[in-house]
Order: C-alpha cells, then structure tokens, then sequence
C-alpha cells in the first residue's frame, strides 16, 4: 500500500504576510541595535563618575566639600543641566552644600 504525500504550497497572500513579518522583525532588530551603543554609553558614564566619587570620598574622608563638588559636577553633567546643587536642611533652614 503506498502512501501518497502531496505537497502544500502557501499562497501570495500567505508569502506575502511571511515577508511583511520579517520586515517589521528586521526593523525591529536595527532599532534594538541602535538603541545598545547609548544605553552602553550611559552606563559608562555613570559607573565613571560613581568612581570618581569613591575615589574622592576615599582621599578625603573627613573632607566633605570635595565629595559635594564632584557629586554636583558629575549630576549636572549627566543629567545634561547647566547648574545643579547639594541642599540641606539644617534648624528649619535650608543650606546650599555645593553648587555647580
């Protein structure tokens, strides 16, 4: 008894979805891949001026003003701003630790 095997073929249509999907797979993935490169970027940055803190925290332990100053440097140069500050509150008054 032999076994007949008929082969299916897709339609246009069904090509047509399949090539549509790879398409907006493909797009998908350069997006993703553009994206990588800045979020690697920004990861880099922070880590860096993470260090920097430490390393200044670590020099000067008793020294709180050099630890303010990089803090507010690397806050603003991160956050893309032209100024930024350390505020505190101290007696019901608010004080300005460092500013950039």
């Amino acid at each position: 008894m032999a076994t007949q095997v008929q082969q299916v073929r897709p339609t246009y249509e069904q090509l047509e979805a399949q090539v549509a999907d790879l398409q907006r797979q493909l797009a998908e993935s350069r997006e993703q891949q553009n994206e990588r490169p800045q979020e690697l970027t920004e990861a880099l940055e922070k880590q860096t001026a993470v260090a920097r803190i430490l390393h200044i925290s670590s020099r000067s332990p008793t020294h709180l003003q050099p630890v303010f100053a990089a803090i507010v440097e690397d806050a603003a140069r991160l956050c893309g701003a032209t100024s930024a500050a350390i505020c505190f509150l101290r007696d019901g008054q608010l004080s300005v630790a460092k500013s950039a």
